[in-house]
């Protein structure tokens, strides 16, 4: 049962999940993936919630007991577009781990699951994550979520 538990989770932090060849169960309702996910041994909490303005800005948020279990992350756009230069984590032996990137998301977009390993986490610990952006849309606010997916399986 663990195996099988384990693979759900391996798989669904890779986005294999919210693919559309997906065979999803009967009933299956996407609006609730979230809740589908902690069923299959994982959480999501919210990592960093941060407006952002016109200048492009790193915007961080710390992380409890060095990150463990976290097995992937996911950004979350609401009220203007956003522009993401790029993102990383920063660990407790005071090294860091940025992924640059340039990329405009409009309002409403919500990333897939991007895999945890991506960012170097795993054996060391993870004090905070990031995101460097700014908003798309001159004179008005993003907003932009960071997400990380728990697994909770002991």
């Amino acid at each position: 049962m663990r195996h099988i538990l384990a693979l759900i989770i391996c798989c669904s932090s890779l986005g294999f999940l919210a693919h559309a060849d997906w065979d999803a169960p009967a009933g299956y309702d996407p609006a609730l993936e979230d809740f589908y996910l902690d069923l299959a041994g994982t959480s999501i909490r919210s990592m960093a919630s941060r407006d952002v303005g016109d200048a492009a800005k790193k915007y961080s948020g710390k992380v409890k007991d060095c990150g463990r279990g976290l097995a992937a992350l996911r950004v979350l756009v609401s009220r203007a577009g956003l522009t993401v230069e790029g993102g990383g984590a920063h660990f407790s032996d005071g090294s860091s781990k940025t992924m640059s990137f340039g990329r405009t998301f409009s309002a409403g977009y919500v990333s897939p699951w991007i895999d945890a390993a991506a960012f170097g986490f795993g054996s060391r610990c993870v004090t905070s994550v990031f995101v460097i952006a700014h908003s798309a849309v001159a004179g008005q606010r993003s907003h932009v979520e960071v997400q990380g997916r728990f697994a909770t399986l002991r």
